[in-house]
């Protein structure tokens, strides 16, 4: 089975975004894509989201920020793997943590 992706952009999501400072001046950028009909096995359908996730606190935190955001709107969340790290450095000093994720989830349609 070929895989479907899709793309949300900024614009679709800015109401829901943790730092809404920055999402009121950021372009319309890719949020996050999701990969839908991965694998199917014994009647489950699994799926990829891509997730980036932004902290002024920690990597750790960025993390758990991603999680708690792929919870609230994925059901069968069963893992994750950190794709990417990054750091926002301004006047010397690192102001942001933000990690890409990607969380597999089992869809029970």
């Amino acid at each position: 089975m070929p895989l479907e992706k899709e793309i949300r952009y900024l614009d679709e999501m800015r109401m829901v975004l943790y730092d809404q400072e920055w999402a009121k001046t950021a372009p319309n950028l890719e949020v996050y894509y999701m990969e839908r009909g991965l694998d199917e096995k014994d009647g489950l359908r699994y799926d990829i989201t891509t997730i980036p996730a932004r902290s002024d606190k920690s990597f750790e935190d960025a993390v758990h920020v991603g999680i708690n955001r792929a919870n609230s709107t994925l059901r069968g969340v069963s893992g994750a793997w950190i794709k990417e790290q990054k750091i926002a450095i301004e006047n010397g000093q690192v102001t942001a943590y933000q990690v890409t994720m990607e969380v597999t989830f089992v869809l029970d349609d």
